[in-house]
């Protein structure tokens, strides 16, 4: 079984997001010590960026839509369906998407011989940054087991590429309601599906906010959504 694991390294420059580079740079190594052979890890990203991963995984400077030219955004954040698509493009079985803050545990990837069409994560908050030492050892505080956002998706290809037509074009990353939307369109697509608490992530403030251009913009397509599908 291949699997392609995407991801979207973000370059942290400024001092004042050092917290969020550290929670990076943790996640990351921990993804590279933990994942399996059968995994390829690939960080998405704009042609000009600098991306720093570890060298196992893959660059892919692929992207094209800009939603700061598309809708005057105030961040250059990539649509997800963009990477799906990619994804979906390569030589893989499965292919999925985590934030790049997410921490892997180790055995993550057998949730994936279970054969579903997709898997979804909600993840754990966790206290301060830990080493990955102590992260793969369990050693650290758990601040919040319940949080309803999703952080990691994966899909079979086959499914995906039969349903894709299914979800919007125009969701971005980094702003909210786009792992809602996706959390909620997947149930009326099929059953064979799974929702794990399976990933982990040091908490840190959210930059993310619904009130920016951006926010503004996934929100008006969530909300669109739980009409079509009378969401409360």
């Amino acid at each position: 079984m291949k699997i392609i694991l995407a991801i979207n390294y973000v370059d942290y420059s400024d001092a004042s997001n050092y917290s969020r580079k550290q929670c990076q740079e943790i996640a990351l190594f921990v993804l590279n010590l933990n994942k399996p052979d059968n995994v390829k890890v690939v960080s998405f990203n704009y042609p000009d960026e600098n991306v720093k991963i570890p060298p196992s995984f893959m660059i892919s400077k692929s992207l094209k839509r800009d939603p700061v030219k598309d809708f005057k955004a105030e961040r250059r954040l990539p649509y997800i369906k963009e990477i799906f698509n990619s994804c979906a493009e390569m030589d893989c079985d499965i292919f999925g998407f985590i934030n790049s803050d997410i921490l892997i545990p180790i055995g993550f990837f057998d949730i994936f011989k279970e054969n579903k069409d997709v898997y979804l994560f909600n993840r754990i908050d966790i206290g301060e940054t830990v080493g990955h030492h102590k992260f793969n050892d369990k050693h650290f505080r758990i601040i919040w087991d319940k949080h309803p956002g999703c952080d990691a998706f994966f899909f079979n290809k086959e499914w995906w590429l039969n349903n894709r037509d299914n979800f919007s074009n125009d969701l971005i990353i980094g702003e909210p309601t786009w792992d809602s939307y996706y959390m909620a369109i997947v149930p009326h697509l099929t059953n064979n599906y799974v929702l794990k608490r399976d990933v982990y992530h040091t908490w840190h403030e959210p930059k993310w906010n619904d009130k920016t251009i951006g926010g503004k913009h996934n929100l008006d397509i969530w909300n669109g959504l739980k009409k079509e599908l009378n969401i409360i």
